[in-house]
C-alpha cells in the first residue's frame, strides 16, 4: 500500500515538472504508469552494481537524445561509477534538454529497504551535494532543486496537505522521501566581442585622413571612427561622406 502510494506520488510529481509526452524515463526502481513518460527503460534489479558504461550508452542513444527531459530514478545511486555514466552525455543532448535525477533521502532508507522485501538491489547513498557536484562535473548546470513527500501514508486530505504544502519548506524538506535535482547541459561561455572606438585628432589634417582611413585595420565588427576637428580651418567634415565613415564627431 505504501509502496504503491509513493509511486503514484512520484508519477504525479513528474507530470507536474515535465511534459510526459516528451519525457524519457530511466529507472532502477521499476516502471511507473505509462502516463508518466513517453518511453521507459527499466534496469533489472540486481545485487551487483549497474554497469556505468551501459547507462552512458543508453543516455546517448535516440530515446534520450530525442527527449526534452530525461528522468533518472535511482540510477546514479546504483551505478559503479557516476562520472562514467554521465560522461559525454551533455555533449549529445540539445541545450533545452533537462536531466532530472531522483533519489531518496538517507533517513528513509530503512523504510525503502523494508518495502522492497526480497527485491533488494545494489545501491549506494550519495549525499545531495555530492550528486550535484558529479552532475556538474559531467558538463551539466543545476537549475533547480526540489523535495517531495514527507508523509508516505495514503490518508485522504492529510497526506495531500502535508506533501503539497509542507514538503518544500526549509528544514522540513530534509525530512522528505524524494530528493530531485534538475539540470541542463552547460552553455559554453561565449565572450562578447569588444567594441572598438578609434579617436583621431583631425584639426587641419584633411590631407592625412585619406591615408589613415585606408590603413586603419578592422579591429572589431563593432568599430567606430571618431574625428575630433577642434575648429579646423579645413573642411574635414566633408570627408565623412567621401570615405564612408559610419560614425564621426566633429568638434
Amino acid at each position: 500500500m505504501i509502496r504503491g502510494f509513493l509511486r503514484r506520488e512520484l508519477a504525479t510529481l513528474l507530470r507536474g515538472a515535465v511534459n510526459p509526452q516528451t519525457t524519457h524515463l530511466v529507472s532502477a526502481w521499476g516502471g511507473l504508469p505509462t502516463s508518466a513518460s513517453r518511453s521507459q527503460h527499466v534496469i533489472a534489479p540486481s545485487k551487483e552494481p549497474v554497469d556505468a558504461q551501459l547507462v552512458a550508452r543508453h543516455l546517448q542513444s535516440s530515446p534520450a537524445t530525442e527527449a526534452e527531459a530525461v528522468v533518472l530514478l535511482g540510477v546514479l545511486n546504483g551505478v559503479d561509477d557516476v562520472h562514467t555514466a554521465l560522461n559525454g552525455v551533455a555533449d549529445c543532448w540539445s541545450d533545452g534538454t533537462r536531466l532530472i535525477n531522483v533519489s531518496y533521502f538517507r533517513v528513509w532508507r530503512p523504510l525503502i529497504r523494508l518495502l522492497r522485501g526480497n527485491r533488494q538491489r545494489h545501491e549506494l547513498w550519495i549525499p545531495t551535494d555530492e550528486v550535484e557536484n558529479l552532475i556538474e562535473q559531467a558538463g551539466f548546470e543545476v537549475v533547480e532543486r526540489r523535495s517531495a513527500v514527507i508523509f508516505p501514508l495514503p490518508i485522504p486530505v492529510v497526506s495531500r496537505f502535508l506533501n503539497r504544502w509542507l514538503a518544500p519548506l526549509p528544514i522540513v524538506r530534509w525530512l522528505s522521501v524524494y530528493n530531485i535535482v534538475i539540470a541542463r547541459p552547460r552553455q559554453p561561455d561565449r565572450p562578447a566581442e569588444p567594441a572598438v572606438s578609434v579617436i583621431v585628432a583631425a584639426r587641419n589634417e584633411a590631407g592625412n585622413i585619406s591615408a589613415l582611413v585606408e590603413r586603419l585595420p578592422q579591429l572589431s565588427t563593432r568599430q567606430e571612427l571618431i574625428f575630433v576637428q577642434g575648429r579646423s580651418e579645413e573642411h574635414t567634415s566633408e570627408l565623412q561622406s567621401r570615405f564612408g565613415i559610419s560614425y564621426a564627431v566633429f568638434c
